[in-house]
């Protein structure tokens, strides 16, 4: 899972030197990065379609981690891009890790609860699943 974390990082960040190379300012190339750098998540669907169900299942599993990547960049960059500000590692690093780590506890706490167990079943009730 952290190949789609640095993969997307990697993409985001060539596709800002090409679109500075082509007269972007920095900002608003990482903001291009952003949102061209996760893979299409149809299109993997597509091509996995023959492969192996676990693999298909880290498959779509990369694919939204790619998805939740990108957003947490994208919401920096713009964030960056709307100041002003200039890109350095130090005030996009720490925004992006805290975002990104506040999506992760978000998406647990949500899991936690959706897959939390219910109350115990009385006695005599047929409490199976449907």
């Amino acid at each position: 899972m952290l190949l789609a974390t640095g993969l997307v990082l990697a993409t985001a960040a060539a596709v800002a030197g090409v679109g500075h190379a082509l007269g972007l300012s920095w900002p608003l190339a990482f903001v291009l990065g952003a949102v061209v750098a996760p893979t299409d998540a149809i299109a993997v669907q597509a091509v996995a379609r023959l492969l192996p169900r676990r693999i298909q299942t880290v498959l779509r599993a990369e694919s939204l981690i790619n998805d939740g990547t990108a957003l947490a960049l994208y919401a920096v960059v713009v964030g960056v891009a709307v100041q002003g500000l200039a890109v350095t590692w130090s005030g996009t690093a720490a925004p992006f890790l805290l975002a990104y780590a506040g999506g992760v506890a978000i998406g647990a706490a949500c899991a936690a609860a959706v897959v939390a167990p219910g109350p115990a079943c009385a006695p005599g009730l047929n409490c199976a699943a449907p």
